[in-house]
């Protein structure tokens, strides 16, 4: 079954057929890439959310302990 399309065109040899499966294995391979950058982006921009609500806790939480002592 691989390679019955290809010889079935009477191409010359395998070459084209080598060519074809590298080009789809090269779109998979760029389309994979780009899902994961824009996964990692988004991980890195919950991470600042969180990590900037973090920051305004514990200064909230510095301001009412120190209301707490006067």
């Amino acid at each position: 079954m691989g390679y019955r399309p290809f010889t079935g065109h009477g191409w010359g040899d395998d070459d084209e057929a080598n060519a074809i499966i590298g080009g789809i294995g090269l779109y998979l391979a760029l389309n994979l890439y780009d899902y994961l950058v824009v996964r990692l982006k988004w991980l890195a921009k919950m991470r600042r959310m969180v990590v900037k609500e973090h920051n305004q806790v514990s200064a909230t939480a510095a301001v009412v302990s120190a209301n707490e002592i006067i």
